[in-house]
């Protein structure tokens, strides 16, 4: 299995919505507020390209 970082999220699995309320978020509003899962990646921030990936040679 060969892992690749997602470029619309780029990695993280969120993305922004809403950059000020990320930025600055109301008083009481959820951790999460101004984000949401990325639909590019289902929210993993990573993509199996279905390859293989080498092990260490140590």
């Amino acid at each position: 299995m060969s892992l690749i970082q997602c470029e619309t999220c780029a990695g993280n699995g969120e993305v922004v919505t809403d950059w000020n309320v990320y930025l600055h978020p109301p008083e009481g509003s959820p951790a999460d507020a101004g984000v949401k899962d990325c639909s590019e990646c289902d929210g993993n921030g990573w993509f199996d390209d279905g390859g293989y990936a080498p092990t260490s040679s140590r």
